[in-house]
């Protein structure tokens, strides 16, 4: 029964990142987007039991409480509660990812997706035009546009760079010859140069390679456009304030941009400055934490990867990016050994899901206590 068990929940770990990678359905609103929350709403409600919310971490409760309470300060208060509502999915997402023994299945669901995302591009970058009416710009799979394809695909590629793993570089290079994303290059060349490795090594060579012909590759009209993100950041910092104007205030105040182009801003102008800082604080730490935990460093490069594309786009509110960010953040939590206040609570949180190494963990994170 344990062992079934166990193939149970490992195939839901490959599962739900390539349903959440695949999910698209012409016709509706959003229809690259709105199928993808919807994936992982339904697999949350499979794989993460209510009783463990009883034990969410701090930050991820201040998190949650401030998204909804923003509400009712937003102009727009449906659109405001959906993205409440994605925030507390990504909630659950991160309390899914404290349970997991293994990250490996997630990266294969995602790697496999993207591959299929990238034989679909590839059609399109020749001239198939299927699904073009639902995309602002391809070639981009099944994803609402080439950008959010690359920024998918690039902490992938980072992760399979590091770990050396063919079959990962393999499934998400693709995209990053076809999309000429901007974010993408930068992702790849801060993920496998930032861990202080060797220039000769294999991930900075083979990251300094898709950097320079990925610069090559871009149209000139990106290099320009990168004033006009640099008026929007600056449009931003002038409406900062110290508890926000409400989830879905941007969009709704400036239609034209739709997003800040950098999650970090956006938290800041919606939900503030002050509720802002402590939310950071916990990704930052969970990053700094694992260079001292007895982590493969792919782990390291790949939250890296994802922590400056929270930076520099709107990883965020993209559902397959923000899934594997939430996950991957939960899992170092459980598994850095060194961060004792994370490690500590993240014990407690997955006690209901682990129950083989429950008493060695708990007593791991007594010796831990101060």
């Amino acid at each position: 029964m344990s062992q079934l068990e166990g193939i149970r929940k490992e195939m839901s770990q490959f599962l739900l990142p390539l349903s959440v990678s695949l999910a698209f359905w012409p016709g509706i609103l959003s229809p690259a987007t709105s199928p993808r929350w919807w994936a992982i709403a339904i697999g949350m409600g499979m794989v993460c039991p209510i009783r463990g919310w009883r034990r969410l971490s701090p930050p991820i409760t201040i998190l949650l409480l401030l998204s909804s309470l923003s509400i009712f300060l937003s102009i727009r208060n449906p659109v405001a509660l959906g993205e409440a509502i994605h925030w507390l999915l990504l909630g659950m997402a991160f309390l899914w990812g404290t349970s997991l023994k293994d990250f490996r299945p997630i990266i294969c669901g995602f790697s496999i997706g993207l591959l299929v995302n990238s034989i679909i591009a590839i059609f399109q970058y020749f001239g198939w035009d299927g699904i073009s009416e639902w995309q602002s710009a391809g070639p981009g799979g099944l994803f609402y546009n080439r950008e959010v394809l690359a920024e998918l695909a690039a902490p992938i590629f980072v992760w399979g760079a590091v770990a050396a793993s063919t079959p990962t570089i393999l499934c998400s290079i693709i995209p990053l010859f076809l999309c000429h994303s901007r974010v993408a290059i930068i992702t790849i060349f801060t993920g496998c140069l930032f861990m202080h490795l060797k220039w000769w090594s294999r991930a900075a060579i083979l990251g300094i390679g898709i950097v320079i012909i990925g610069i090559i590759s871009i149209e000139n009209y990106k290099y320009f456009s990168l004033f006009d993100r640099l008026d929007t950041w600056k449009l931003a910092l002038s409406e900062l304030s110290f508890f926000g104007k409400g989830l879905a205030y941007w969009e709704l105040q400036h239609p034209e941009s739709h997003y800040v182009h950098s999650d970090v801003l956006q938290l800041m102008v919606e939900v503030g400055i002050i509720p802002t800082l402590p939310i950071l604080f916990l990704p930052i730490l969970i990053i700094w934490k694992s260079r001292h935990a007895q982590i493969a460093p792919e782990y390291f490069a790949i939250a890296v990867a994802l922590l400056l594309e929270m930076v520099i786009s709107f990883p965020l509110h993209q559902p397959a990016t923000a899934f594997l960010m939430a996950v991957l953040w939960g899992h170092l939590a459980r598994h850095c050994q060194g961060a004792a206040i994370i490690h500590r609570s993240m014990v407690q949180l997955g006690q209901p899901f682990s129950r083989a190494n429950t008493n060695q963990d708990l007593e791991s994170a007594r010796k831990e206590s101060p």
